[in-house]
């Protein structure tokens, strides 16, 4: 079922949408599948629910640490999470409330508890700045945003940093302009390093050079951007 979640890790509950999405060419019955979701929830691994006119629905419980997607390419969820979800609160025109008790299975608690919702804000503001990473703050990192129009790697943005302590930054900036205007691969980041500490920017021009004269790199970015707007406009 995992391939067929969505971005919250929901899918539907009903046991003969289930196999036609699912398994469509096997023999189980629609009451197998229903004993098979039961085993599965009484492991812990997912919740059963069936919030008004949605019918039933099935989450994952643990998707968020085995499913981690980024939170500016995760979509808003189209079904109702469970309500122990711990960001259940964060969607309150999709909360469902039953006035059965919430110990049974597929029902939520009648109201929301206030602090519910704070800890949750609150959380997902920690979250967040708990995920800025530092090292975007630096010079070297910047300035390769700024030429490149490309953020460095996380995994290479420390090397980046040292790179620029050894040979200074504003001499790996211009390595990198010099390295665009060779045509070569801007997202080399490791390529662009070692060329820049054998201080190839100051000495003629690489044998290696698809260019016959180095652009001025305004015009090297000029260009690019207008490569860009043109594919833009074809899509």
């Amino acid at each position: 079922m995992i391939p067929h979640a969505d971005d919250w890790g929901v899918i539907t509950g009903n046991t003969r949408e289930l196999k036609l999405k699912v398994i469509p060419g096997s023999d189980r019955t629609c009451q197998e599948l229903t004993d098979a979701l039961g085993h599965i929830e009484e492991v812990g691994l997912i919740w059963r629910y069936e919030p008004d006119t949605y019918g039933p629905l099935v989450q994952f419980k643990r998707w968020d640490s085995h499913q981690p997607i980024r939170e500016d390419r995760r979509k808003p969820p189209d079904l109702p999470l469970h309500y122990e979800h711990p960001r259940y609160a964060e969607f309150p025109e999709l909360a469902w409330h039953s006035q059965e008790k919430p110990g049974n299975a597929g029902q939520s608690p009648a109201i929301l508890d206030n602090t519910i919702l704070y800890n949750t804000i609150q959380e997902k503001s920690s979250a967040k700045s708990r995920k800025r990473d530092p090292h975007l703050d630096h010079p070297a990192i910047k300035g390769y945003k700024g030429i490149a129009r490309l953020h460095v790697p996380i995994a290479l943005r420390e090397d980046w940093i040292k790179c620029a302590d050894e040979v200074g930054v504003d001499y790996l900036l211009q390595s990198l302009k010099v390295w665009i205007g060779n045509g070569w691969s801007r997202q080399n980041i490791n390529g662009i390093m070692d060329w820049s500490r054998k201080g190839r920017p100051g000495r003629a021009k690489d044998k290696r050079s698809r260019a016959t004269d180095h652009l001025p790199y305004d015009q090297i970015a000029a260009e690019r951007q207008a490569e860009r707007e043109a594919a833009e406009l074809d899509a």
